[in-house]
């Protein structure tokens, strides 16, 4: 799962997941993570900050300075804009 970079170095976070079998039904889930969505390789966080990095340029130069493939935008840009829509609505 990757984070915000320290000291300009990418970080990856080795997160296990616990799993858990119903008794009932046999069906296998897992626990939720607050600050990552399911199914998810980047944390909230992670995805807050390259949204903000957007407002002052584009996708595609925040794209290569961070080396993150462009079909990846989707997953950062519609969670975090929901969630600034929202603050901007409650205000």
């Amino acid at each position: 799962v990757r984070d915000l970079a320290i000291f300009h170095q990418p970080v990856y976070l080795f997160v296990k997941v616990k799993r858990y079998r119903c008794w009932n039904c046999s069906q296998v889930f897992s626990a939720s993570l607050e600050s990552i969505p399911p199914n998810q390789h980047y944390t909230n966080r992670f995805c807050e900050y390259l949204y903000e990095l957007c407002e002052g340029s584009t996708i595609q130069e925040v794209s290569r300075k961070h080396r993150i493939p462009y079909k990846h935008w989707n997953a950062f840009i519609t969670p975090s804009h929901r969630k600034k829509q929202k603050s901007v609505k409650q205000r």
